[in-house]
């Protein structure tokens, strides 16, 4: 602020709407979005974000935020299936294909998408300013992206406060879990999801969930090929194989598919189900923030309630 305004301000040469109008032209000039700065209350609107991914959503919840509109809501309930999405979240369609018309009349503060996104941004930009986030970086582990994730969004929506809480409240979590599975500490887990009566979708040792395993004293099961996302699809005769102490499977709205294989005799044969060592746990996204890492270390936690060291 000038000398010269400060004065002004201080000896009561302006109007009260005169400071107000002074004081969000300062703003304006700080570089801060529009969503916080205080109105005519001396309260902060929450910024009207919306979540191209569903990832997004977790962090935004994180965060203490709802997104006013998300893609493919039935895709999400299905995969991920928490933070709930309230009835008044606009549906936009497809993640690969939103509606962008309908994005447009939604006037929305903040467009989030990750970088690996086919979405054109520039065209996005055209509706509202956009942030990408990473989900994988060289040289970082998933869990460290996915933190920076946290901050850097807090930063943009003025949510530091909020991120450092939820940061604070994860760290205390995971050492809480950490000691409830120390019992178990080296035990292998085998971690996949069904795609079709034929494949299942495998976790690797560095994806999100497997990264989690570690941080709790477990490990993967799963030491064969891997990827960029920590998963790889494989045949699921390839899980009779696969040494593991206890086993995971992630439902996604597939219990048609459930029904189908109980038949099979390949999978009655898997050694997880001889031995009756698999657990079938509600969704949770497997390429998600750290919510979801959260989520998987507390649904992990109680399912050891039912193992014997």
């Amino acid at each position: 602020m000038s000398d010269s305004l400060n004065h002004s301000l201080l000896s009561g040469e302006y109007s009260r709407r005169e400071i107000i109008a002074k004081s969000a032209l300062l703003l304006a000039a700080a570089g801060l979005p529009e969503f916080a700065r205080a109105g005519h209350s001396g309260e902060q609107r929450l910024p009207r974000a919306v979540a191209l991914e569903w990832s997004a959503v977790e962090t935004l919840y994180a965060l203490g935020l709802t997104p006013v509109a998300v893609s493919d809501i039935t895709g999400y309930n299905n995969w991920v299936s928490k933070p709930a999405i309230p009835p008044a979240v606009t549906e936009l369609g497809l993640r690969t294909e939103p509606n962008l018309e309908l994005l447009a009349s939604l006037a929305p503060d903040l467009l989030i998408l990750p970088e690996h996104s086919p979405l054109s941004v520039s065209r996005l930009e055209q509706i509202a300013p956009v942030w990408q986030y990473s989900f994988a970086v060289p040289g970082k582990s998933l869990l460290s992206v996915a933190t920076d994730n946290i901050l850097q969004l807090a930063s943009r929506l003025g949510r530091d406060t909020e991120a450092r809480k939820y940061l604070s409240d994860y760290a205390q979590q995971q050492a809480g879990y950490r000691q409830q599975l120390q019992p178990f500490a080296g035990k292998k887990i085998l971690m996949f999801t069904l795609m079709s009566s034929r494949q299942a979708l495998v976790l690797t040792p560095d994806s999100l969930f497997g990264e989690v395993l570690q941080q709790l004293g477990l490990h993967c099961a799963w030491q064969g090929a891997t990827s960029i996302w920590g998963s790889v699809i494989i045949g699921i005769e390839q899980l009779l194989t696969c040494d593991a102490d206890y086993v995971l499977q992630f439902s996604h709205n597939d219990q048609p598919l459930l029904d189908s294989l109980s038949g099979s005799p390949l999978w009655q044969q898997m050694p997880f189900n001889q031995n009756h060592r698999r657990w079938l746990v509600e969704p949770v996204w497997l390429y998600g923030s750290l919510y979801s890492a959260q989520r998987f270390a507390r649904i992990l936690t109680q399912v050891s309630r039912e193992w014997h060291a």
